[in-house]
């Protein structure tokens, strides 16, 4: 039996050999699959993304690509359960708002979820596809990019050489970041966000989604939460069980649920957090 990578790989060659037979419904046999996919931008969008960050700009346009391509693809019967839980986290996750909020949902959509019964995400997938999709090199850079990233709890340092300058209280890594946001923040806060790895490219880290400040919260109190879920530095493996924990938890709405549950102060680029989660 063939899995889904294998089922969409013939069906996109039909579509893209401009093959009348298209089992997708949403791919109508008079559509071009490559036409579709890097269908043109909204102007206005455009013109938005022009005032921002290169590495944001890059980053959210490699992320349209994967979602012009789940477009294509979420009829698939394979597919059933993951759309409807794209379905429920979208209808139950929309508050509270901020400029950049949807982006905590949009990147566990695309990076983090994993498609019952294939292992891969929707941008893994996307990738897998890559020799039958025209994927510029910046959109596989920046989709990789994102497939590393999670959130993370982290310590407001203050600022070094113009960056905030935050550490992962997990680790105790220090990292040089910008926010293309306004918020800065302030020396000792204690944040839940998530992050580009773009070291290699710009020489510091770039922001990808809303900073949660968590009030009344201690790098020992996030510390005892890992512990409560037997992720101990003690441990071998500890650094890796902490990525899937905050990429994927065996819960999977579970970060979802405690900022919902939890915000208490909303701002245009940070929200408030009112405690460090718990088990």
């Amino acid at each position: 039996m063939k899995n889904l990578i294998q089922e969409l790989r013939s069906i996109l060659k039909k579509t893209i050999n401009n093959e009348k037979i298209v089992p997708i419904a949403t791919l109508q046999s008079n559509e071009n699959f490559l036409d579709l996919l890097n269908k043109q931008e909204d102007p206005v969008l455009k013109e938005q993304l022009s005032y921002l960050h290169p590495a944001i700009k890059n980053y959210i346009l490699a992320n349209q690509k994967v979602f012009h391509f789940a477009e294509t693809i979420l009829e698939h019967s394979k597919l059933d359960k993951f759309y409807n839980t794209l379905q429920e986290i979208n209808s139950s996750y929309s508050f509270p708002l901020s400029p950049i909020t949807p982006s905590i949902i949009n990147q566990f959509l695309l990076f983090d979820l994993k498609i019952d019964g294939e292992g891969f995400s929707m941008a893994e997938i996307f990738l897998r596809l890559q020799d039958l999709i025209e994927i510029e090199e910046n959109t596989k850079k920046y989709l990789t990019y994102g497939l590393k990233s999670s959130l993370g709890f982290y310590r407001h340092m203050g600022f070094k050489d113009g960056f905030i300058n935050l550490k992962e209280i997990i680790s105790g890594k220090n990292i040089a970041l910008i926010n293309p946001d306004n918020y800065k923040g302030l020396s000792g806060q204690i944040w839940l966000t998530r992050m580009i790895d773009t070291t290699k490219d710009f020489g510091y880290q770039v922001l990808s989604s809303t900073p949660y400040i968590i009030q009344e919260c201690s790098e020992l109190d996030c510390l005892q939460y890992f512990e409560s879920i037997g992720i101990e530095k003690n441990k071998k493996n500890y650094l890796e069980e902490y990525r899937i924990h905050m990429k994927l938890p065996a819960s999977k709405n579970l970060w979802l649920e405690y900022i919902i549950s939890n915000h208490m102060e909303i701002h245009e680029d940070h929200i408030y957090l009112s405690k460090i989660i718990q088990r």
